[in-house]
């Protein structure tokens, strides 16, 4: 098995309210969905308080950046 290396992610969640998008940046991480951000979020999506959840590396949110930018609007 090959060791991860210490990378940023992001984590983001959507709220069933006002559909927007709002992002926690996780830095020196190698595996995010241990994180106790994500685990928090993962029992909120189970206990339907937000609609979705999800992560993603510094490259993937650096090249749709706008995409989370515009939910925020």
């Amino acid at each position: 098995m090959r060791a991860r290396k210490l990378e940023t992610y992001f984590i983001h969640y959507r709220t069933d309210q006002n559909s927007k998008f709002f992002v926690y940046a996780v830095k020196n991480c190698k595996i995010p969905e241990f994180t106790k951000e994500y685990k928090k979020l993962h029992d909120m999506l189970y206990s339907s308080l937000i609609h979705s959840c999800g992560y993603c590396d510094a490259g993937y949110y650096k090249e749709n950046r706008d995409l989370f930018i515009s939910n925020l609007k």
